[in-house]
């Protein structure tokens, strides 16, 4: 039933008149290496029906205890034409398509709470997730890192990002202690250490 889209696609030439929008380039759409539950245009779907059945409340979300209540509480269908869909025109099997555990996971993860109590419970919620398995963590786990939860996942992937990719080793305890001692790093374009540096760091 593509009258579906046309009517979305009415309805979105009229916000867009009434509120300047903007559209977004098609390239921006990444498609490629996603499964089927897992495109761009599901996941606006997920937040629409989020929005609809008003599962977003803050409120809601800071009452629950557990993690469980976090992931019922974000459980969401799809409308009957997203059954048999995975984008615009593209025709999939029937299927009641859901949020993974993991990508309700991953919504809780990326929520930012300012209050202390709140992160603590944030925190908390983390820790009960299991963790994330991706190119950066595996790295981290060939060395005997432990990647048990979540929160393990979200440090790893800080420590990278903020101090491996930007080669800030001699700031970072890791780093110290695994420089500590040595005067030539192998593989690292054998840069020399000066002893003195560290002194002069810590």
């Amino acid at each position: 039933n593509e009258g579906y889209f046309a009517k979305l696609r009415n309805e979105y030439l009229y916000l867009a008149h009434k509120y300047s929008l903007l559209p977004l380039d098609g390239k921006q759409w990444k498609l490629m290496g996603k499964g089927c539950n897992r495109t761009p245009h599901l996941a606006f779907v997920f937040l629409a029906n989020m929005c609809y059945q008003r599962k977003t409340s803050l409120q809601d979300m800071l009452k629950c205890e557990s993690m469980k209540e976090v992931q019922n509480l974000l459980k969401v269908s799809v409308t009957p034409y997203w059954q048999t869909h995975y984008h615009f025109g593209a025709v999939s099997g029937t299927s009641t398509k859901q949020l993974s555990t993991e990508r309700l996971n991953m919504i809780v993860i990326g929520r930012e709470m300012s209050k202390e109590a709140y992160c603590d419970q944030a925190f908390d919620f983390i820790e009960q997730c299991k963790a994330e398995k991706n190119a950066i963590t595996k790295h981290w786990e060939q060395y005997g890192i432990k990647n048990e939860t979540a929160g393990d996942s979200q440090a790893l992937i800080q420590l990278q990002r903020e101090y491996c990719d930007k080669r800030k080793c001699l700031r970072c305890r890791f780093g110290y202690e695994y420089l500590r001692g040595r005067t030539k790093i192998e593989g690292y374009r054998n840069m020399v250490i000066e002893p003195d540096l560290f002194a002069e760091l810590y």
